[in-house]
């Protein structure tokens, strides 16, 4: 059986109390409008919709100001206390996945820093990383996410997170910098992930915007709802049916935005929607663990932060720049192949074994060629990677070593054979992690036309290279000479 509702309130609504003009008014007085034509704008259709349902007409009147936190919902009568009640099935948890910390926040609405900290403090020591699972998050207090974040997770330093608009007591918008600050380096310095979808909402997004400008953080998944609004709840009571009429008092605006968080949403640094996202989120943990860690061959020893004092020394550079300082500067190290050849050939030096080297030894005084005060006996893609690494390594950005394979020479050679008779076509390049970009990107350190790359971009001007293997250096991909990588080439190919 169905009920017209227009019928239902002509029959018992109380016309001596007007809910949508009392309503009208309390947005006028509250909501933060950009500019006069808005405001105009909102009052002009408010006035002219015609409905006889009253609850109706707030729900029409709220749609207008295109503000998700804009709303009127029927309630129980101790909704106003219930609101600040956590759900025991919405408890923050957390648990250690392959070392990662997987902490799922589903809700803000009664939490406590004491919540959230029972779900991350068992694993705070022990955990190489953590993701934070917003994605079924719509909001609810926002005081629990401040109070967790500026505890453990700020970075030293002071922190724009965007401005709110809001209006002032006299009625004139007024624009509020929003920002957090610590003097001390975070509790937690490990990686982390914030997970996201059109579900994370309202003071989800404000925690995720904190921990996105302060912290070393990743935000995987897809754009948020769009909404921070501090709304006011007022109570009605229609047809004796309770109502809560939610007006959102401020407007949020991330960094560098012209529009506030309804249009922009919170887009993620990473956009991913698999069902897989939390295995995807910790291999992406996990392989800047490892860009931060050195190889057996690209230790960060004297004779690499010698080198790498040489590099910016005033450290003025940051990001690609300095990536692109300390390609620039490895260059001046390799000799041209028509060098090596004539000093080999005379025997000033000797021919390096490419696998039984490392860094420190090609950086070392030691194997200068001689009459050189900088060029040494460096002979290759592989010891260049070496090299190159271990400097990135000394100047503080992630990186790691990638064998591949000419794409054209594998599709020439579909069943290839360690048989000595034809010759593999490879390169090495290395993929760098830009912390202040939140990005991976790939690097042809002997480049000089084509060094930056976007992430796996594995190409020399018209041909592609294939991954084969990443780590640390060669020892780290699994193999130590180049008989040992061949053979692993020739079972990748054939198996």
């Amino acid at each position: 059986m169905s009920l017209n509702l227009s019928e239902s309130y002509e029959k018992n609504y109380d016309f001596d109390r007007d809910y949508p003009s009392e309503i009208l008014t309390q947005v006028t007085a509250t909501y933060p409008f950009l500019n006069d034509n808005e405001r105009e704008d909102f009052l002009f259709k408010a006035t002219q919709i015609d409905e006889p349902n009253p609850v109706l007409e707030i729900r029409k009147m709220l749609e207008l100001l295109n503000n998700p936190h804009a709303s009127i919902k029927s309630c129980p009568e101790d909704d106003s206390v219930r609101m600040f009640e956590l759900n025991p099935d919405e408890r923050p948890t957390g648990e250690m996945i392959n070392n990662v910390l997987y902490m799922n926040i589903p809700t803000f609405s009664g939490v406590k820093l004491d919540n959230l900290e029972e779900a991350f403090l068992p694993y705070e020591k022990s955990s190489s990383g953590i993701i934070i699972d917003l994605r079924e998050n719509g909001g609810g207090q926002g005081k629990p996410g401040w109070e967790f974040t500026n505890k453990y997770f700020i970075n030293k330093g002071n922190h724009s997170i965007g401005v709110y608009k809001e209006i002032k007591p006299e009625g004139e918008l007024k624009t509020i910098k929003a920002s957090v600050q610590s003097e001390n380096t975070p509790l937690y310095a490990k990686p982390i992930v914030l997970l996201t979808s059109t579900k994370t909402f309202s003071s989800a997004e404000t925690f995720v915007s904190i921990l996105r400008a302060s912290s070393n953080s990743t935000v995987i998944g897809t754009e948020t709802k769009g909404g921070s609004a501090y709304p006011i709840q007022e109570y009605i009571k229609i047809n004796n049916v309770n109502y809560r009429v939610s007006i959102p008092t401020c407007r949020f605006f991330l960094p560098g935005e012209t529009e506030p968080l309804e249009q922009t949403k919170i887009k993620p640094d990473i956009y991913y929607d698999g069902e897989d996202i939390v295995k995807y989120s910790i291999e992406y943990i996990k392989q800047i663990i490892d860009a931060n860690e050195e190889g057996e061959r690209t230790k960060v020893t004297e004779n690499v932060l010698k080198i790498a004092k040489e590099i910016d020394p005033e450290n003025k550079l940051s990001g690609l720049d300095l990536v692109e300082e300390v390609c620039r500067y490895v260059r001046t190290m390799v000799p041209s192949q028509e060098m090596l050849n004539e000093a080999w050939k005379s025997k000033i030096i000797s021919k390096k074994d490419k696998w039984d080297t490392s860094a420190d030894e090609l950086l070392s005084q030691e194997n200068l060629i001689p009459g050189h005060s900088r060029i040494r006996n460096i002979d290759g893609c592989t010891q260049e990677a070496y090299i190159t690494r271990a400097l990135l390594l000394a100047k503080g950005i992630p990186s790691l070593m990638v064998d591949t394979i000419e794409e054209k020479w594998l599709n020439n050679n579909p069943n290839w054979k360690n048989d000595g008779i034809v010759t593999v076509s490879g390169h090495y390049f290395l993929d760098v992690y830009i912390t202040a970009d939140k990005k991976w990107y790939t690097i042809n350190p002997g480049n000089r036309e084509e060094r930056v790359h976007e992430h796996k971009d594995y190409s020399i001007g018209n041909s592609r290279y294939i991954e084969f293997a990443k780590g640390r250096d060669t020892a780290d991909m699994g193999y130590k000479n180049m008989e040992e990588r061949l053979n692993k080439l020739e079972y990748s190919i054939n198996s």
